[in-house]
């Protein structure tokens, strides 16, 4: 298995409708849902995959939020995610909120905290 980019640093066009799509399945306050799908050997990196509910169908936007926040992804699926000795889910989850709502906060709050985060 591999890990691969899904994201082009030149193509704003593909940027812009994974954040507009991610915004509108995504709206502040949202619990997202995530499953650990593999763990490296080492523990060090693992593949998330990320779930929304979007016209009451459960989608994974798995490859939306590593293009937005320019992660990889692992080949069988998920967000790969490097890192350990904390809760990896609640990182990529924590990346997302500050991409999708960082221009939208109010009174000072963090905007990580604007989705949380359920792993299954």
């Amino acid at each position: 298995m591999g890990i691969r980019k899904v994201y082009e640093s030149r193509n704003s066009e593909m940027m812009a409708e994974s954040l507009e799509y991610l915004r509108k399945v995504f709206p502040r306050g949202t619990e997202v849902r995530t499953i650990v799908k593999h763990v490296n050997k080492s523990g060090t990196a693992r593949a998330i995959v990320v779930l929304a509910v979007d016209n009451g169908s459960i989608v994974d936007v798995s490859a939306h939020v590593a293009r937005v926040t320019e992660s990889l992804m692992y080949d069988d699926g998920g967000v790969w995610v490097k890192g350990g000795g904390m809760d990896m889910c609640f990182a990529l989850v924590y990346d997302l909120a500050r991409t999708l709502h960082n221009d939208e906060v109010r009174d000072g709050t963090d905007a990580g905290y604007e989705l949380s985060s359920r792993p299954i």
